[in-house]
């Protein structure tokens, strides 16, 4: 990462490609997949998650076996 920038647009851009992917196949995509499409490390892709649910953007709740997450505006 170059910029202040930058770390503030891993969010919105992780934000935006969750919900238009979860809007596309009813599901979110892994962090993996999040990362080889946004040309991401894996650990941005985590941290980036972590400061959306920290900022209440997003919920995560987690069930055996299944984690849900929704989306907030």
């Amino acid at each position: 990462m170059d910029s202040m920038n930058d770390i503030e647009e891993i969010p919105q851009k992780v934000y935006d490609h969750m919900k238009s992917f979860m809007d596309k196949h009813g599901i979110t995509p892994t962090v993996k997949q999040i990362s080889e499409e946004l040309h991401l490390m894996e650990h941005e892709v985590k941290e980036a998650i972590d400061k959306l649910h920290k900022s209440d953007r997003i919920v995560i709740t987690k069930e055996p076996e299944k984690t849900t997450i929704k989306f907030r505006s």
